[in-house]
């Protein structure tokens, strides 16, 4: 059976908040190695890593959520097996969603990368599966969320007509659950590191689709995602947030983006 590893980037992230994920991961079977990357530099993560046997990665900088994940791309060769996990601090399962997502890749070449359902920690689903943005929906929904023509928008945006009873394929999957193969990331050269934090995920999924893969959310198999809007706060996160929007739309298009259109 083809193995896996995964991908965990942190950022001053408790270690009592990750002991979950930890165990749940040490119980995959086909789980090959895991790499946790430490933006913050903590000691105590990284005994609790290393005592493990996982790897523990940090170059004692906060250098980016993407920029960490493509440190832990450069780790990985063919002997951590055919598919990668990218996985948030705060993800939870009852049932492991692995098996289901590697035969899904396995049995279907063409696709680049899954996504569970990925639910609210209260059992609601979380609609992260998305159509393209425009500058709108992404400055609307902060600020205009009471709107009802708003609310219209977002709701098209975040696909809540879209039946979750069979697999289908979304624009944009989350980076807090990116299952996929070490040979698609490599081919689309990882995350764009000009992005610092936020909408690095959306710029992958459009490299992977861009690509020739299709993405695929799997609604028969779902995860728990503790999901915080740091950047519906005003702070830095919304800084942060309102600059990456700013490097996607100048990459991909403000107002004319041709890949900005019905999929299926």
């Amino acid at each position: 059976m083809s193995k896996f590893s995964v991908g965990l980037v942190v950022y001053k992230t408790d270690v009592s908040e990750l002991v979950g994920l930890f165990d749940s991961l040490a119980q995959e079977q086909f789980l090959s190695q895991m790499f946790v990357f430490d933006n913050g530099g903590d000691e105590q993560l990284k005994s609790e890593v290393q005592k493990r046997g996982w790897c523990y990665l940090s170059c004692g900088e906060n250098i980016g959520f993407g920029a960490a994940h493509n440190r832990i791309l450069a780790q990985l060769n063919t002997e951590h097996g055919e598919f990668h996990w990218i996985v948030n601090p705060d993800l939870a399962w009852e049932v492991s969603p692995t098996l289901a997502m590697m035969d899904y890749l396995i049995a279907n070449p063409d696709c680049g990368a899954v996504m569970p359902d990925v639910l609210n920690l209260d059992g609601s689903r979380q609609f992260l599966a998305k159509s393209l943005p425009t500058p709108l929906i992404l400055l609307g929904r902060r600020f205009l969320g009471n709107s009802k023509k708003m609310q219209a928008k977002v709701h098209r945006y975040e696909m809540r007509d879209q039946s979750y009873s069979a697999p289908f394929e979304p624009a944009l999957i989350s980076g807090c659950c990116f299952f996929t193969r070490q040979a698609v990331l490599r081919e689309v050269q990882g995350f764009d590191e000009r992005y610092f934090l936020y909408l690095e995920d959306y710029d992958l999924c459009r490299k992977v689709w861009r690509a020739g893969y299709r993405l695929v959310v799997l609604p028969s198999v779902q995860v728990n995602h503790g999901h915080g809007r740091a950047s519906y706060q005003f702070g830095r996160a919304l800084w942060l947030h309102i600059r990456s929007a700013c490097k996607y739309f100048s990459k991909w298009g403000w107002f004319i983006d041709a890949d900005r259109r019905p999929r299926g």
